[in-house]
């Protein structure tokens, strides 16, 4: 499956994942895409902020 991550400023990304993976890992593909420091992210889903490290 794909996401779509966007970025407050406007910018996006897509990544490919298998719906299996952790929050963890979705910051640490979000950081390798858009070189954004998972410490700094914060995801959020249908409005609501994903738990994760």
């Amino acid at each position: 499956m794909f996401l779509t991550v966007k970025l407050l400023l406007g910018r996006r990304c897509n990544l490919r994942v298998s719906g299996h993976e952790s929050v963890a890992t979705l910051k640490k593909l979000v950081s390798q895409q858009l070189q954004i420091p998972a410490e700094q992210q914060h995801l959020l889903f249908r409005g609501k902020l994903l738990d994760g490290l």
